[in-house]
């Protein structure tokens, strides 16, 4: 939530911009119902993630990836989920590398990677260690990913992922 809020930060009028009608600024908050403390930390993080000049795609990745996030409370299959956020922690990457050649490798965007099979949180001491990650392959195109969510369904006993599709037919075949 507090990326699209800073997706919809304008600095200009030091406001944030819901739907297209409710513009918020800092005094409108309060009255809102947001606690006064959250306040000025929502604009903070607005006006910093402005600096890093990021386009509508580098923010829908970016929340995708926290979507994804295997730090999140209640996540059993840590392994699973991380798999699942690798996609876009790609796509990102590549995104940023062909927007932003100039940047190093290790720029402004990217942060120390955790040694492997940790997480971040574990790595900076958030959450307790896990065991290492089960991989899954990354979606190779669109229809992939809900094969992907649904073979992580079933492995786990739910069998309430998606069925995969039925093979292609060859409409110019002989039938039997």
């Amino acid at each position: 939530m507090l990326l699209e809020t800073a997706r919809r930060y304008n600095h200009e009028t030091e406001s944030i911009t819901f739907l297209k009608d409710f513009t918020y600024s800092k005094d409108d908050f309060p009255r809102a119902g947001l606690q006064v403390e959250f306040i000025n930390p929502i604009f903070e993080f607005s006006r910093a993630m402005r600096r890093l000049q990021l386009d509508d795609a580098e923010f829908a990745l970016l929340i995708a990836i926290d979507m994804f996030s295997a730090d999140r409370p209640n996540v059993q299959q840590h392994g699973q989920v991380e798999a699942l956020q690798q996609p876009y922690v790609e796509a990102l990457h590549a995104y940023t590398l062909i927007k932003r050649p100039q940047v190093p490798a290790g720029g402004a965007l990217s942060a120390p990677s955790p040694p492997p099979g940790r997480g971040r949180g574990e790595w900076l001491g958030d959450t307790p260690p896990r065991p290492p990650p089960t991989l899954i392959p990354p979606p190779q195109d669109r229809l992939m990913f809900p094969r992907m969510l649904g073979a992580v369904g079933e492995r786990e006993g739910e069998g309430q992922g998606l069925a995969p599709p039925s093979p292609p037919t060859d409409p110019v075949a002989p039938k039997d």
